[in-house]
């Protein structure tokens, strides 16, 4: 199996992409948002029926995803705290008051994507 997958993609001597680094990124981001969608399709939108937050929810995990996965790839620790609170930040004060039902529902979507990343 390691003979299929090379290290590194390189042109000139240039790594462009390390290929297991970006494999774990595929997997795992493809794994994040299969849940969100098990979650936000078929449980939040059968029982609310409200197409409102549909893709505020896929959108808002799949950066949460992104900016967790680059924040760990770095290891910046005060970084990743950092970028949480803003996060969180953007969420309270930037935003209508929502729904208890679908604040929940966006606190499990930022939390399986922290989870995943």
């Amino acid at each position: 199996m390691d003979l299929l997958v090379p290290e590194a993609l390189n042109i000139a001597g240039i790594q462009l992409i390390d290929v297991p680094g970006f494999l774990e990124f595929v997997l795992r981001f493809l794994l994040n948002i299969s849940v969100i969608m098990i979650l936000v399709r078929w449980l939040y939108y059968s029982k609310t029926k409200r197409k409102d937050y549909l893709f505020t929810y896929i959108l808002i995990s799949s950066i949460v995803f992104l900016l967790c996965f680059l924040l760990e790839s770095v290891k910046l620790q005060i970084g990743f705290a950092l970028g949480m609170f803003a996060i969180f930040g953007i969420i309270r004060y930037r935003t209508d008051a929502l729904p208890i039902k679908e604040m929940t529902y966006l606190f499990l979507v930022i939390g399986i994507s922290v989870i995943n990343a």
